[in-house]
């Protein structure tokens, strides 16, 4: 199930996987998991500027945690609600499940800054709101966001 409170937990959650320090502006959805009682994953979103913003993602391992739910409203609230036009990722070159995951979702590399983690390159994935083929599901979830 999807929940966005309380955004402290969430927040704190998600930042502690990826070794993230949020900002105040810092916003995410959760997917709880009611059987283990906790969080199996999160989507974050910081960096606002007026056309774009940062994602950061966190699962635990071997969850079944990214609905088609999540996956709607993960494009539809900075693409929709938000208003905005670009939804960019940072990611290790060395993280290749991040990688591949940015990549499966549609996401391009929009550059890479050699040297720029602590281990390997920085990649810098982008995806506009023209090109997400996520906000055209047609799913029961459009009437709810």
């Amino acid at each position: 199930m999807l929940i966005v409170e309380p955004q402290g937990v969430i927040k704190h959650w998600l930042c502690e996987q990826i070794g993230y320090i949020p900002t105040a502006e810092f916003i995410c959805i959760g997917q709880y998991d009611e059987q283990r009682k906790d969080l199996t994953g999160a989507v974050g979103y910081d960096g606002w500027s007026e056309n774009m913003v940062e994602i950061h993602v966190a699962s635990v391992p071997g969850a079944y945690w990214f609905t088609k739910e999540l996956l709607y409203k993960s494009f539809h609230f900075p693409f929709v609600v938000h208003g905005r036009n670009i939804v960019a990722s940072k990611v290790s070159s060395s993280n290749e499940a991040a990688v591949n995951f940015n990549r499966k979702l549609g996401f391009k590399e929009q550059c890479r800054i050699k040297g720029g983690s602590s281990s390997g390159d920085l990649i810098i994935f982008t995806m506009y709101r023209a090109e997400c083929k996520w906000l055209d599901m047609d799913l029961r979830f459009k009437e709810a966001a």
